[in-house]
């Protein structure tokens, strides 16, 4: 192939069950393949750089994919709705569009370069056969809705140097068990981690100043949370709806609990201040029928 010679393969409307792309192309196009209800397997070709915008969203029989080495950027919504899509390989792609494999409902193997930086908005939201998550090392963000009702997903291995999570980056995963955020962490969204419905322990990063709004709101077998020193404020319904929450230890660095954020969490009985002169709305700790113990750190000494 002559040197700066590129070829983007723009449409196909074949009903073969299995296709090959070009060996000279080094692009697919937007929605080339889009909507495309027959095809089951694709071989791509080694030059192949770019894989356009919507490519093959919404091909219903499409069951596996493994991009070369060479395949550097996946556009956005790729494949999404490939609902039988269960497997992929992208070890060469270190740009990953938004909702890249949103709704790719079968989506259980995923392997990415350890150079990829992002996870952008809604990347793998509603796949709901996704069960672990090993996240590149050399990952810093995670988009809003990444792994939004990610049903399946148990476990996440969080790599240091993850600076933010996004909004609503992991709600209504409903089996994920456990999350141990990592040191490096400085911005958390907000409902991050709501209606985590299994969710029982959760350790916050000392690099955040601020638990979010409805961060693990209606995670309602939450029983463990460590809240690091460095954390200043409790945003309003941080932890609403926490049903299974009986002891929370607030640490010196706390200023201010916002009114809400423990509303309807039944069985808290035990709250440790660290800092007596932080602001407690009227309302932070809204309906719930018990009486709660309240630790001053004179109690403590």
């Amino acid at each position: 192939m002559p040197e700066g010679f590129s070829l983007t393969v723009s449409a196909y409307d074949g009903d073969a069950s299995e296709v090959a792309v070009p060996h000279e192309a080094t692009a697919i196009g937007e929605a080339a393949f889009a909507g495309n209800r027959t095809i089951k397997a694709v071989s791509f070709p080694p030059a192949l750089t770019d894989v356009g915008a919507r490519a093959f969203e919404g091909c219903p029989k499409l069951t596996a994919v493994a991009l070369p080495a060479a395949t550097v950027r996946i556009g956005a919504r790729a494949f999404a709705r490939c609902t039988n899509l269960a497997c992929v390989e992208a070890t060469g792609a270190t740009s990953l569009g938004e909702g890249a494999f949103e709704r790719c409902m079968k989506l259980a193997s995923v392997v990415l370069s350890p150079q990829l930086d992002e996870l952008r908005a809604n990347l793998f939201s509603s796949c709901h056969s996704l069960k672990h998550a090993a996240l590149p090392s050399g990952l810093s963000r995670i988009g809003n809705g990444a792994f939004r009702n990610c049903k399946s997903l148990a476990s996440i291995e969080f790599s240091d140097g993850i600076v933010s999570i996004g909004d609503s980056a992991f709600a209504s995963c409903s089996q994920l068990a456990s999350v141990k955020l990592p040191h490096s962490l400085a911005s958390l969204g907000m409902a991050a981690f709501q209606t985590c419905i299994a969710l029982e322990s959760a350790r916050l990063s000392p690099s955040l100043l601020a638990i979010p709004p409805s961060c693990f709101e209606g995670c309602k077998k939450l029983k463990t949370v460590e809240i690091p020193d460095g954390i200043r404020v409790i945003e309003t319904r941080a932890f609403a709806n926490c049903k299974n929450l009986e002891e929370i230890a607030l640490p010196a660095s706390i200023r201010e609990v916002a009114p809400l954020a423990f509303d309807r969490c039944d069985n808290l009985r035990r709250i440790v201040v660290g800092n007596p002169d932080a602001i407690v709305h009227d309302s932070t700790f809204a309906h719930i029928a018990r009486d709660i113990d309240i630790i001053l750190p004179d109690d403590l000494a």
